[in-house]
This record gives structure tokens, sequence and C-alpha cells, in this order.
């Protein structure tokens, strides 16, 4: 009981440390939906024939009025009056293309304010007018969105703020009797509001997932290569496969390493080299090759079987040649006072000393061999494997099936790792591990 404690205490500290990461990763987008006005409920005000006065001096100079909520840029219902005289938001485009040098625009219209990628421009300062043509000091930049506005521009939306083109007389009613505002967003009124109405969830709850793994479980019958049991079980035969043949290759490759040492300073670097290589580039290439071969890469176990065994080989490599030479130098000399042969010396000495270091190496390529495995099902399309699951799921947006296929695959990373070590009571039951 004692032995499965800690492991049982951290799975319930992983747990619950799943809510407060759900809410670190989900609550920046509830904020952002909050804040995107685009997702904001909106309601078209009529008022009645006295309309409502905005809020400003009628000075005769200021020009700087305000609703009195904030409002709809694009609200093709809104009026807005001086005393009789109704004003038009209108965007005027000019007659001639901005193409980084021009200075010279036509604009339908002689009056207005003019704007260049939503920045109000000063007439003094930045451009002169002649009727309808305007002259700015420096061309605007290609491709920038110029837009003239004839009788009044929404400076400011966020405080239902605008700026008319010129300042109505002193004494003059600047009014409006309908306009359409936005009223709150879409997903609630509160921050936990909209955390919980989003329609996918980065991060979700431990038992949102746990919710989903029945119903995922249940979704294709086994007879389907599509179940997600038939499909680890595929992957795990994979992953076994490289494991077989990535350390048959590193246990050859480290016993000619200590055998001939220069065969080790010619070949070393390039492996060491061939781990440089992204398998994200690398698998394609091999699956080219393989379907030159006539091989049908989505049904076939060679693609995973060579990619995990390229990955996996490595460690296993460095830690036999480590192992096999990690010998008391009184023992070989002992064993040459007694004349034995080489392979007296490698079977008898060296080989048992390695087996411990080559199921270490064994353990650490596991892991990258089912990494290589699900990239590899991934890139050939494999429907039979859980690389393809998880890149359907992605596509898919269920990010909570998402999950459930990396608790599976780091489960069963766990069980492979825990396979090997079994072995390695069985072939080298000398060593306590």
């Amino acid at each position: 009981m004692n032995r499965y404690l800690p492991i049982a205490i951290v799975l319930i500290l992983v747990i619950a440390l799943g809510y407060p990461l759900a809410l670190l990763f989900g609550l920046p987008l509830a904020r952002r939906d909050m804040n995107d006005l685009r997702k904001w409920d909106k309601e078209t005000l009529q008022l009645d024939k006295n309309g409502e006065t905005l809020t400003g001096n009628v000075d005769g100079q200021n020009r700087t009025f305000s609703f009195a909520k904030r409002i709809v840029e694009n609200d093709t219902e809104r009026t807005l009056y001086i005393d009789n005289q109704a004003l038009i938001y209108q965007a005027e485009r000019p007659e001639e293309r901005v193409d980084g040098e021009r200075k010279s625009f036509t604009f339908p219209s002689d009056r207005g304010l003019i704007v260049v990628d939503n920045q109000l421009l000063n007439e003094a300062l930045d451009y002169s007018r002649l009727g309808n043509q305007i002259d700015f000091s420096s061309p605007p930049a290609r491709n920038a969105q110029l837009r003239q506005y004839p009788d009044y521009y929404l400076s400011d939306l966020s405080n239902g703020e605008i700026l008319l083109t010129k300042a109505p007389e002193a004494g003059s009613r600047v009014w409006t009797d309908r306009y359409t505002v936005y009223t709150q967003p879409s997903c609630g009124e509160t921050l936990m509001a909209c955390f919980y109405a989003l329609p996918q969830h980065p991060v979700p709850y431990p038992h949102w997932i746990a919710k989903r793994i029945l119903p995922f479980f249940s979704k294709f019958p086994l007879t389907d290569e599509r179940n997600i049991i038939r499909s680890t079980l595929y992957t795990s035969l994979g992953t076994l496969a490289s494991l077989a043949l990535g350390g048959a290759v590193g246990i050859i490759l480290a016993v000619l390493f200590v055998l001939f040492r220069p065969l080790e300073r010619a070949l070393l670097p390039w492996t060491i080299a061939s781990q440089t290589i992204p398998i994200i580039a690398l698998v394609p290439v091999m699956l080219l090759v393989l379907g030159n071969f006539g091989i049908t890469i989505q049904t076939s176990l060679l693609p995973t079987a060579i990619i995990g065994a390229y990955i996996c080989f490595f460690p296993v490599v460095v830690s036999t040649v480590k192992g096999l030479r990690a010998i008391d130098p009184l023992i070989l000399d002992l064993m040459k006072s007694y004349a034995a042969h080489p392979l007296e010396v490698f079977w008898k000495v060296r080989f048992p000393a390695a087996v411990p270091f080559f199921f270490t190496g064994l353990k650490l390529g596991t892991a990258a061999a089912l990494v290589g495995a699900l990239v590899a099902e991934t890139e050939s399309n494999n429907r039979r494997g859980l690389g393809f699951q998880i890149l359907g799921q992605v596509q898919s947006g269920n990010v909570a099936d998402v999950w459930i296929l990396l608790i599976i695959s780091g489960l069963l990373g766990i069980g492979l790792v825990a396979l090997v070590g079994l072995l390695q009571r069985l072939f080298a039951p000398w060593e306590h591990i």
C-alpha cells in the first residue's frame, strides 16, 4: 500500500492543478470575448420626436460631441441632426490608388475629415485642401486605408464620441432620434460567465474531461479500426517493433565501437549528427521512399518501426558502450591471467556489466520511440494509430478528446517503460532496480 501512496498523492495533485490551469488559460480568452465589441449584443434605440441631445458645448467652436451610450460604428439606422439638418456618416474613397508615392488625391466631396488607417489627420499639419483635392505633406503608405468623412467621424467608439467636420453655430442643437448601442457581451455579464460560455477551453476542467471518457471510448465498436482501444494497441505494437529494431541496432553498434576503436572514431560523429535531423522533416522523405517500393504507408507498421528505431537507437548505443567499458581493470587482468579468450571475457565480464546500462538506454529510448511512432502515424495518415486520432480531434476542435488522447499516450509511455523494467528484472535478476 505504501508503495503506491506517492503515486496516488501525485495523481491527486495533478488533478487539483487542472482547475487553476483551466482558469489560467481560459480567463484571458473570456476577457478577450468581453472586450471584443463584435461579440456584444446590440439594440437600436428608437427615441420620441424630441430625440436625444448629444453632450457637448455648442459655442460655435467646439466640434466634439458624445452620445449617451456606446454606439455601433457601422450603424445604418443611426441619425444625427444639427437643428433640422441631417448629417450623413459616410466613408468616401479617393479616385486614385494609394501607391506609396502619390501625394494628391481626389474625393467626391469638397469637405470632410481625412483619416488614414483609422488615424485622424490634422489639416494644417498633414495635408492641405483645394476643393475636393487633398495634397499630403508626405505620401500615405502603400495600400493604406485612406478615407474622407464629409459630415462627421466617430473619433472614440468606447465613449460614443464624434467629431464634426464643422462646428455648429452657437445655440444650435446637435441631436439624434435613432441609433444602435452595445448592450452587453453576448457571452454574459461577468468574466466567469464568459469563461463558461467559451466554445472550447484550452485546458478543460478535469471533471469535464472525465465526463467525456465513456462516450469517447464507446464512440466506435471494437470491430472498427477507429476504436480507441484498437488504436492504442496498434501504436503499442509499432513502438515495441521500433524498440526491438532500435535496440538491436544499438547493441550491434555498441559492440563494434568497443571492439574496434577506429570504427568508433569514424562512425560516432555521424551517429550523433543523425540525431540532429528534425524528425518532422525526415518522415516525409522516408514515406516517399517507402511508397516508391510499393509499401502502403497508410496501413503499414514499417514507417512507425523505422522512425521509432531511428530515434531510440542512439541512447542505447551510448549507454551500452558505457556499460561495456565500465569494467574494473583488475577483473580484466584476472581474466587474462586465466588465459581467457576474448569471447569469454565479453560474455562473462563485459556483457553482464553492460546489461543494466543497456536497459537504462532502452528506457530512455522508449519515450522517444513512442513520440516517433505518433509522428509517423500522423504524417503517414495511418488511421489505425493514436497519432492520426490526435490529429483528427485537433482538427475537429474537440479539446477534451484531445486531452483524453494525450493522457492515453502518457499512460502508454509509462506502461512501455514499465515493460522494459520487467524485462530487465527477467534478464538481469542480479540487479536491484
